[in-house]
């Protein structure tokens, strides 16, 4: 099962795992899309009745150029008893099948940092971290207005002290840039788009809005950032 909240509701949504007869990851390509051995399996319960609001938006964001996870929608048959399936009693719905975000070069493409990776330019990224609920166990990090984040890859056991510290110094360094007085002025100091991909920011802040989504900016929202020189390294 998948979700907080949503875990305990009637029709809940799923992760997949694809696995070889070893139980190690097999990558598989399902409906078309690029191949990978983690899903999800979206059932889009009480908040969404038309069950393509989510599949919409990423729809809209791939296509203005900002990755979001591809889509399918189908239909699920959940056989949690054993025994002959039936339409009656294995029948769970709609469902959109999505892929999960993770670092890969089809998804979310950033360079892959190791536990060593301590000194710059290596330090740098790729990172990939959230502003959701934290996993269990986690703690995350904390920035100061920004709040706090939850790490996504690397793992939070994985990180490193120095990366962690890394991260969250060039996080504050954006806060203190875009809570500056001279916020709007780019030719003084250090300008928040020195630290922010504006468009991305924005395009990101366009769609959540148009979709009066409710966790905008508070939940489910997920941050990458390059390793310098790639792509300014910017978030």
């Amino acid at each position: 099962k998948r979700g907080s909240s949503s875990a305990g509701f009637d029709k809940y949504s799923l992760s997949l795992e694809a696995q070889d007869e070893n139980k190690e990851d097999q990558a598989i390509a399902p409906l078309g899309m690029p191949s990978e051995s983690d899903w999800v399996l979206s059932g889009r319960y009480t908040f969404d009745r038309a069950l393509m609001r989510n599949p919409l938006i990423y729809q809209l964001s791939n296509e203005t150029g900002e990755y979001a996870v591809r889509t399918r929608f189908v239909e699920v048959f959940l056989n949690t008893g054993g025994g002959n399936l039936s339409y009656a009693g294995d029948y769970f719905g709609v469902y959109a099948l999505m892929e999960k975000i993770k670092r890969d070069k089809d998804r979310i493409d950033v360079a892959k940092i190791s536990v060593g990776d301590t000194a710059e330019p290596e330090v740098g990224g790729g990172y990939l971290f959230k502003k959701d609920r934290l996993d269990p166990g986690d703690g995350g990090f904390s920035v100061n207005r920004m709040g706090t984040f939850g790490w996504v890859e690397p793992k939070e056991e994985d990180v490193a002290p120095a990366q962690e510290t890394w991260l969250r110094n060039y996080l504050n360094e954006a806060d203190s840039a875009l809570y500056s007085s001279d916020w709007t002025n780019p030719t003084t100091g250090k300008h928040f788009t020195d630290y922010l991909d504006s468009f991305s920011w924005l395009r990101h802040h366009w769609l959540n809005t148009l979709a009066m989504n409710v966790d905008g900016f508070r939940l489910s929202g997920y941050y990458y950032k390059h390793r310098d020189p790639t792509n300014g390294g910017k978030i």
